[in-house]
């Protein structure tokens, strides 16, 4: 990798977010094929913990790993995403530390918010902006690549995704210039244009079983920042209608009840939490029939981060190494 790309990674919260958002779409040429440097460098810390709480998961003699195992039923991926879509677990030494957590408690999972802080309109092709379009292919292409590095080497991984707003972008393939930054080194095959395939992306989401977790009230703060730009209040109706007729699996969720405002509804019955978040999508129109709504409320069990706990006490955790300390450093030039 080129130094001076290493170097201005590196600090990201001193830089603006419209320098970071030139510099994601700079990236991606390099990412495909330096995904695993990239992360090394952009998350040491964050992979370093992860290997301390893989330790602690796994301790067989060390009595708080009942407390992670009986408490802990998953990680939640969050971070201003505006110009950083990068995500930590795609890294190999964190797949570690997740295929611990899933071989010594079933049903373990994943929450990645993506999609969500990427700003857009309702259509791409609004934007005449070669530099938008750059940014929003680059941005929305890293954040799949990480996604499905991570579910295609952990199967069993319940993954989700937290908003996913914008892999509804329209069209459905969206022609990106590549944004060249002459401070970075690029391979010697670099096209000028890519396609961002959004509708291939959903279907991989489909097909893997991640669902798109939907939040009714929360997003009725976030959304028109972020996906339409006017601030009406069916926003996100017309979000969670147009998931639901393109076949995506849907949760709705409180997008945590101690951050985000969870007042009662206005019905008789005053709903609080997740019942809330139900009956706001109920009652503006979310669902088209009875059996679409079921479908929202079976996605939820299914892809919960529930079961019941495995039985400790018959044998030891079972436990993963990563490979020797040679290939994750970052290796500058």
């Amino acid at each position: 990798m080129n130094g001076v790309l290493e170097f201005q990674f590196e600090p990201r919260n001193h830089y603006d977010v419209a320098f970071r958002r030139r510099l994601v779409a700079a990236c991606w040429p390099l990412y495909e094929d330096h995904q695993e440097e990239i992360l090394s460098q952009l998350f040491a810390d964050t992979i370093n913990r992860l290997q301390l709480f893989t330790d602690k998961f796994t301790a067989a003699a060390d009595p708080e790993a009942a407390f992670y195992k009986d408490y802990v039923v998953g990680f939640d991926c969050m971070s201003e995403e505006d110009g950083f879509p990068f995500c930590p677990f795609a890294h190999s030494k964190a797949i570690v530390c997740l295929q611990n957590a899933c071989l010594n408690r079933p049903a373990f999972g994943l929450r990645l918010h993506a999609g969500e802080g990427v700003k857009r309109g309702s259509s791409a092709t609004t934007y005449e902006s070669g530099h938008y379009r750059a940014n929003l292919g680059a941005h929305m292409s890293i954040l799949f690549k990480d996604t499905k590095t991570i579910k295609m080497k952990l199967p069993a991984l319940r993954l989700r995704i937290g908003h996913g707003i914008g892999f509804m972008s329209k069209p459905d393939v969206l022609e990106c210039p590549v944004y060249r930054d002459d401070s970075i080194v690029y391979p010697a095959f670099n096209p000028s244009a890519f396609n961002v395939d959004f509708l291939a992306m959903r279907k991989f989401f489909k097909e893997h079983g991640i669902p798109i977790e939907v939040n009714m009230q929360s997003n009725r703060y976030l959304l028109p920042d972020t996906f339409l730009r006017t601030q009406r209040a069916c926003e996100i109706r017309l979000v969670l209608r147009q998931m639901l007729q393109h076949g995506v699996l849907v949760v709705l969720s409180t997008d945590n009840h101690g951050i985000w405002p969870c007042d009662s509804c206005q019905c008789a019955e005053k709903h609080q939490s997740v019942a809330h978040e139900f009956c706001h999508a109920i009652s503006a129109g979310c669902f088209d029939s009875a059996r679409q709504l079921q479908s929202v409320v079976d996605t939820g069990r299914t892809t919960a981060f529930t079961c019941p706990l495995p039985d400790t006490s018959v044998a030891a955790p079972k436990v993963l190494r990563p490979a020797p300390e040679t290939q994750c450093g970052c290796t500058a030039s």
